[in-house]
């Protein structure tokens, strides 16, 4: 029989794009109001793997990756992205949006985005709100999934989740949430 476990906190990883660098640093800083501090962020990157968004945001996309310090429930993902909806429209100008911002959920296990739009492989969460199984751990790194989205895949973006991945499992021993005795199984170690 199994028993009901609540799940180990995750950490809020978010991905924010944008035609302008004020436009990401004026969401950024919003996101930091609302989320707390940042433990690491992406260096601006190149956002080419799709045109879908150039009609709506313009030349050149340019995004950052973000992790935030404090770790949070899994079950307040759409709660984030409703928040992160509102940071959107806040820095909209005549209905347009400047900025797109993206939240997921970086576990030892997985990477989940938050996303509005609905496909066979998402699970509804709450207010229309879907969860996106977008990479897994296994093989001693995060793999796409065959709907991950091109700009998810890259080795540059895994590299990137990987780090912040080590730097996720070190915080959840340090908070007290996997035991890293020695002897005990491999959950401490996130294998």
């Amino acid at each position: 029989m199994s028993i009901p476990r609540a799940p180990l906190p995750a950490a809020l990883v978010i991905c924010l794009f944008s035609a302008r660098p004020e436009w990401m640093d004026a969401a950024t800083s919003q996101l930091t109001t609302r989320f707390g501090p940042t433990l690491e962020a992406s260096p601006p990157l190149p956002f080419t793997e799709t045109a879908y968004y150039v009609a709506e945001f313009g030349t050149p996309l340019t995004r950052r990756i973000l992790r935030f310090a404090r770790l949070i429930p899994q079950d307040t993902l759409a709660q984030i992205k409703l928040d992160c909806i509102e940071v959107e429209a806040a820095q909209s100008e005549a209905g347009q949006r400047r900025v797109n911002i993206d939240p997921g959920l970086l576990t030892a296990e997985r990477f989940i985005l938050a996303t509005a739009k609905n496909r066979p492989h998402r699970v509804p969460l709450a207010s229309g709100i879907f969860a996106d199984l977008t990479l897994i751990f296994e093989r001693d790194s995060l793999q796409p999934l065959p709907w991950t989205y091109p700009s998810w895949r890259s080795p540059e973006i895994i590299d990137l989740l990987n780090r912040f991945r080590a730097g996720y499992i070190v915080q959840l021993k340090g908070e007290g949430h996997l035991p890293c005795a020695a002897g005990e199984d491999k959950t401490c170690s996130g294998a």
